[in-house]
């Protein structure tokens, strides 16, 4: 059973995450602000943490600013803002996934469980997987694209690719990454300066 803390100042969304988290299984603890979040961080060492961004006094930028890479637990942000600028800063901030509101309770819980699969430190930019001399001029273009949150209709319209093909770089990129999702890839490639 993983332990995973969930912090979000709106009541009801911890208790809808804790009921969801418990029926799959998982241990909760609760934050409802950054600094509570920052002492149960260092005094219950969950083994994941669910952030909410936008919360009064120390909020979910200043948890990853003092987390960030060095947490020693996957973080994901779960938020209201669906701005990729939003994504690509809390990704860069040291979050692990990003996933916004609403979601699906499916969606969340397969991203929690393969987070939990991977070590934390398995993206670090030491990582022998996924260095900029293993991929194609054209995966580094899809890269570049998709961490700018481009869509594949996107890229494969900026790129003069069939959506096809587009989904066949993106494979190929989260096979050599060793991620699972394109929000994944976009940290990945960030941290190993893939993306500029």
């Amino acid at each position: 059973m993983s332990t995973i803390l969930v912090v979000d100042n709106d009541r009801g969304v911890r208790v809808a995450l804790r009921s969801l988290l418990e029926r799959a299984h998982h241990h909760v603890i609760e934050a409802s602000g950054g600094d509570e979040a920052l002492q149960k961080a260092a005094s219950d060492h969950p083994d994941l943490m669910l952030l909410d961004l936008e919360m009064p006094g120390t909020d979910g930028w200043d948890v990853l600013k003092a987390l960030g890479h060095r947490a020693g637990m996957p973080i994901i942000v779960i938020t209201a803002h669906q701005e990729q600028q939003d994504m690509v800063l809390g990704l860069r901030a040291g979050a692990d996934d990003y996933i916004t509101k609403p979601f699906r309770n499916a969606e969340l819980l397969a991203r929690i469980d393969a987070r939990l699969r991977r070590p934390h430190a398995d993206l670090e930019a030491d990582s022998p997987e996924g260095h900029a001399d293993d991929f194609t001029t054209r995966e580094r273009e899809v890269i570049r694209l998709m961490a700018q949150g481009a869509t594949n209709a996107d890229i494969a319209a900026r790129l003069q690719l069939s959506t096809a093909t587009v989904k066949f770089h993106i494979t190929n990129i989260m096979r050599k990454l060793g991620v699972t999702n394109r929000t994944a890839a976009a940290r990945a490639a960030t941290q190993r300066g893939l993306v500029g």
